[in-house]
C-alpha cells in the first residue's frame, strides 16, 4: 500500500503490501533460490554460504552516510563502562611512567656518574618503542583485536619495570625503556582512537588524559618523597610501578577479552577502493595524509613540550632558580596537576567553542605564561607560571584526537589516529633528549627558549588543519545520495542503484509504479533501527555482524531473519538462519551439560 505524506517528497511504504507475486522474476545478480521459511525447513538445511572474513577486505561500494547516528557512549553498551575505567587506569600508569624521569634524573646522574648528555638517553630510548607502536598498531588490531593491545601494552610495562627495579648497568636501563615506550605507544594510540569515536568524545578524552595527568602528578610527589624524605634508593619507586602494571594487565585483559580481531574487522570495514595497508592509505593518500601528518607533527611538538618541561623542570628549579630539592619536585607536581585540571575543566569548554578555535586561543595563552616563566627569575613566580601553563596545555592531546575522528573516515581511525598518537608520543623522547644534549654545553637554562619555540610551531601546525565540522562519515555526501531511508529518529543516505539491486522491497518502492525519480525518502515503521542499520550495512558490505552489542546473538538473529525476509534481502536471511542454527546448537549443548551435571549430582546424593 502506498501512503503519501503531506511532504511531496516522502512516500511511506507498508512492507506487507510489497511482497512479490509468484510470477515475479528475480532481478539480475540475485540468487534465484528463495530463502526458506522456518515453518517448512530445518535449520540444518541452511549451511552458511559465506565464510567469515579473516583478513582486511576492500569493499567495492561506498558506505552509506548515517545522517543521524547513535555512537557508542562511555556507559552504553554496559561493557563500555568497565572498559573505559580500565583505559583510565592504563593512562594513569602511562602518566606515572613519563613523569618519573624528571624526579629521578638528578639521582641517576649521581648513581651512575653520568653527564647531561648520557643521562638524556633515557628520554631518547622510548622513541624507538613509540615508532614501533606506530607501525604495529593497526596490524595488531586486525590480527589480535583490542584484546591484543590490552595484553601487550601492560606486559611491556611489567617487563620494563621489573628490569629497572633491579637497577642494572645503565646501558641495560636505556634498552628496557624502549619496552616502556612500546607499551605506552600501543595503549596511547588504541585507546585514543576508541574513545575519540564515542559520543561526548571531548569530555571523555578529557577525563582519560586527566588520569594521565593524575599519574604524572602523583609519580613525582611519591618518588620525590621516597628519595628525599625516606632516604630510599631511586629504583624503589619502580616496585610501586610493577604493582600498578599488574593491575593494569588484569583489568585490561578482563574487560577487553571479548574485543577480538573479528569484532574489530566487522566494526571497521574498509570502505574505500584503496588497496594494501590501511596505514599506508592513511599516511600516503590525500586527503587523509594531510590530516594524519599535521596531527602527528602537532602531537610530536606538544608531547615534546609536555615531557621536556615535566622532565627537566626539577633540575631547572634546583640549578637555575636555586630551589630546595623537595620544593623543586613539587614544582613538577604543580605542572602535572595543572595539566590534569585543565583536561577536565577545559574538556567541557572546548566542544562548546569548537576544537579549532579553542586550541588557537589556549596556545597563545600558554606562550605568554612561558615568557613569564623564562623572564621573571623568581622561584615562586616560575612555579605558578608553569602550573598555569600546564592548565592551558592540558586539552591539546584530547582535542587533536577528536579533530582526527571528525576529519578522517571511520576505517582509518585506528591506523591514522594510532599513527599520529604514537608518532607524536615520540616527541616525548626527542625533545627532552635535545634539551639534555644542548644543556651539556650551554646549561639547563636552554629549556626555556626551546619550549617557547615549540609552542609557536605547534600553533602554526594547528592552524593548517582543515576546517573541523561535525563528526560524520565523509565517504558519501548527501549530494551523491538519491534516497533517504528513515527508521524512527535514524536515517541513512543511500544510492537507489545499490539498495534496489539487493532488496526487492526497495526495488518495488523505487519502481516506475511508484513514480521513480520522485521518491526522495522511504520511511520504515515498526522496526528496530539497529536491525535496519545492519540490513543496510549488509547491502553495502556483504557482512552480517550478528549482534548489536546489547542483545544475545541468538535473539538478534531471530529478529534479523524476520526482518531480512520482510525486506526481501535473501542471502542475509540465509546467513542469519545459519547463525541462529549455531547459537541454538550451543544452547542445546550447554543445556545437556547442565542436565548431565545435575544427574551426576543426584546419583552421588543417593549414594
Amino acid at each position: 500500500m502506498e501512503r503519501h505524506s503531506s511532504r511531496g517528497s516522502t512516500t511511506t511504504m507498508e512492507a506487507i503490501e510489497l511482497r512479490p507475486t509468484t510470477a515475479k522474476q528475480d532481478p539480475p545478480n540475485r540468487p534465484n533460490k528463495r530463502v526458506p521459511s522456518t515453518t517448512s525447513h530445518s535449520l540444518r538445511s541452511l549451511a552458511p554460504t559465506t565464510p567469515p572474513r579473516e583478513t582486511d577486505q576492500n569493499e567495492t561500494l561506498p558506505s552509506p552516510t548515517l545522517a543521524t547516528t547513535q555512537p557508542e557512549r562511555w556507559n552504553h553498551p554496559r561493557k563500555n563502562l568497565l572498559r573505559v575505567l580500565a583505559t583510565f587506569w592504563s593512562f594513569l600508569i602511562m602518566g606515572a611512567n613519563d613523569a618519573t624521569y624528571g624526579p629521578i634524573i638528578p639521582y641517576l646522574e649521581e648513581y651512575y656518574h653520568l653527564s647531561y648528555l648520557v643521562v638524556s638517553l633515557i628520554f631518547l630510548s622510548p622513541f624507538v618503542g613509540y615508532n614501533v607502536a606506530a607501525i604495529l598498531n593497526n596490524t595488531i588490531h586486525l590480527r589480535l583485536g583490542q584484546r591484543g593491545i590490552a595484553f601487550l601494552g601492560p606486559v611491556c610495562h611489567m617487563i620494563a619495570y621489573v628490569v629497572i627495579a633491579l637497577h642494572p648497568p645503565y646501558p641495560v636501563l636505556v634498552v628496557v625503556f624502549i619496552l616502556a615506550g612500546l607499551g605506552n605507544g600501543l595503549e596511547d594510540s588504541a585507546w585514543n582512537a576508541w574513545i575519540g569515536n564515542m559520543a561526548n568524545a571531548n569530555e571523555i578524552l578529557g577525563f582519560l588524559h586527566a588520569f594521565y595527568g593524575l599519574g604524572a602528578t602523583i609519580a613525582p610527589l611519591i618518588a620525590t618523597t621516597m628519595i628525599t624524605k625516606a632516604g630510599m634508593p631511586w629504583y624503589y619507586w619502580y616496585y610501586i610501578m610493577i604493582g600498578g602494571a599488574v593491575i593494569e594487565l588484569a583489568t585490561s585483559l578482563y574487560t577487553f577479552w571479548g574485543a577480538t580481531a573479528q569484532v574489530f574487522r566487522d566494526e571497521h570495514p574498509r570502505t574505500s577502493d584503496a588497496g594494501g595497508s590501511r596505514l599506508k592509505e592513511a599516511v600516503m593518500k590525500m586527503p587523509a595524509a594531510r590530516v594524519v601528518w599535521l596531527s602527528a607533527l602537532f602531537l610530536l611538538g606538544y608531547v615534546g613540550i609536555e615531557v621536556a618541561l615535566g622532565g627537566w623542570i626539577v633540575t631547572f628549579m634546583i640549578r637555575v632558580r636555586h630551589g630546595a630539592a623537595f620544593a623543586s619536585g613539587m614544582a613538577a607536581t604543580g605542572f602535572w596537576l595543572g595539566i590534569t585540571v585543565g583536561r577536565v575543566v577545559l574538556g567541557f569548554v572546548t566542544p562548546r567553542i569548537g576544537e579549532k578555535l579553542a586550541i588557537a586561543i589556549y596556545l597563545p595563552i600558554a606562550l605568554g605564561l612561558q615568557l613569564l616563566f623564562w623572564l621573571v627569575p623568581q622561584f615562586y613566580v616560575s612555579a605558578v607560571a608553569v602550573a598555569l601553563q600546564g592548565f592551558f596545555l592540558g586539552p591539546m592531546f584530547p582535542a587533536a584526537m577528536v579533530a582526527c575522528t571528525k576529519l578522517l573516515p571511520k576505517h582509518l581511525h585506528v591506523s591514522g589516529i594510532g599513527f599520529a598518537a604514537a608518532f607524536g608520543g615520540s616527541g616525548g623522547a626527542i625533545f627532552p633528549f635535545a634539551v639534555g644534549a644542548i644543556a651539556q654545553a650551554k646549561g639547563v637554562q636552554v629549556l626555556q627558549p626551546i619550549i617557547l619555540a615549540l609552542v609557536a610551531v605547534i600553533w602554526m601546525l594547528w592552524m593548517c588543519l582543515p576546517k573541523i565540522g561535525k563528526k560524520k562519515d565523509q565517504l558519501i555526501s548527501k549530494e551523491h545520495a538519491d534516497l533517504v531511508v528513515t527508521c524512527g529518529d535514524c536515517s541513512w543516505n543511500v544510492r537507489k542503484v545499490i539498495v534496489c539491486a539487493r532488496s526487492e522491497f526497495f526495488a518495488k518502492a523505487c519502481s516506475a509504479k511508484f513514480e521513480e525519480g520522485k521518491i526522495k525518502a522511504v520511511e520504515l515503521h515498526d522496526d528496530d533501527r539497529d536491525i535496519i542499520n545492519q540490513i543496510i550495512f549488509y547491502i553495502y558490505h556483504g557482512m552480517y555482524k550478528g549482534t548489536d552489542g546489547a542483545t544475545h546473538p541468538m535473539h538478534f538473529s531471530v529478529r534479523m531473519v524476520a526482518a531480512a525476509e520482510k525486506y526481501l534481502v535473501d542471502h542475509l536471511a540465509s546467513i542469519a538462519f545459519s547463525k541462529l542454527h549455531h547459537w541454538t546448537e550451543e544452547d542445546q549443548q550447554l543445556g545437556n551439560r547442565r542436565r548431565g551435571q545435575r544427574h551426576r549430582g543426584s546419583i552421588h546424593h543417593h549414594d
